[in-house]
């Protein structure tokens, strides 16, 4: 699940930077907006795990998925 988030962060990231809107990109990944939807429900569903900082993942890990949590806020 981790992966997933950080993959279509990083996806979603490059089509809002060339301003790519939905079409075909779809044939790869996937509209924006679902990637998008499923990002935030992977994103919801790892970060209230009750041992999710301190025994799950490391510090590094921790802070990228905090990163991508806050780089989908901002499309």
């Amino acid at each position: 699940m981790v992966h997933s988030l950080l993959v279509a962060t990083e996806v979603l990231t490059w089509r809002h930077r060339h301003g790519l809107k939905d079409g075909l990109e779809q044939r790869l990944h996937g509209s924006t907006q679902s990637m998008l939807d499923r990002a935030g429900e992977s994103y919801d569903a790892l970060t209230p795990l009750p041992a999710w900082q301190e025994d799950i993942v490391k510090n590094r890990m921790f802070r990228l998925v905090e990163l991508a949590g806050k780089r989908l806020a901002a499309f």
